[in-house]
């Protein structure tokens, strides 16, 4: 995704959350400033219970897809001052402003452009990643799990341990 002419990672989709979020590093890497901030006394309440403070509101460009399947429209996110291991979290209105479709088995979303349906897919490592990092911030245990790779597809086949033996069904059929 490409907000203000910088492609922005680590970005969380959540169907669930009621706000579009961009964090201050970002917002600072772009180099926006404070005084293009809009005041809101929206408080942010997240699924813990917690409750955040907006620094303010910010209309940027948002360019999501590449080449023919582009999508640039203008877009408010609220600032926060924390939100790590995330640089944004797109929720409802952008999500319902793109027309997408979220699929978590997939780890991807769809939307519909001029030219066809673009698929965008996330990065399972980098999800891995940012969830543990999510963790370790609440005082869980997180580690980083080592998946063993699934073994190479061989034509070696299951051997009989003894030879098989027929059993008959009915009494009328042998």
């Amino acid at each position: 995704m490409i907000i203000n002419d910088f492609e922005v990672k680590r970005i969380l989709v959540d169907s669930r959350s009621s706000v579009d979020i961009l964090c201050l590093d970002a917002f600072e890497k772009m180099h926006l400033e404070r005084k293009d901030l809009q005041p809101t006394n929206i408080p942010l309440t997240g699924f813990i219970k917690d409750v955040v403070r907006p620094l303010g509101r910010i209309k940027v460009q948002v360019a999501v897809g590449s080449d023919s399947n582009l999508v640039c429209f203008e877009h408010h996110f609220l600032e926060v001052t924390t939100l790590p291991p995330y640089n944004a979290i797109l929720g409802q209105p952008i999500l319902h402003a793109l027309r997408v479709v979220v699929s978590t088995y997939y780890l991807s979303v769809k939307f519909p452009t001029r030219y066809g349906v673009r698929v965008v897919r996330g990065d399972q490592l980098e999800s891995r990643k940012c969830y543990a990092m999510v963790l370790k911030g609440k005082g869980k245990l997180a580690n980083d799990v080592d998946l063993e790779s699934p073994p190479e597809n061989t034509d070696e086949r299951a051997c009989l341990m003894e030879d098989t033996v027929l059993l008959p069904i009915s009494n009328i059929e042998p």
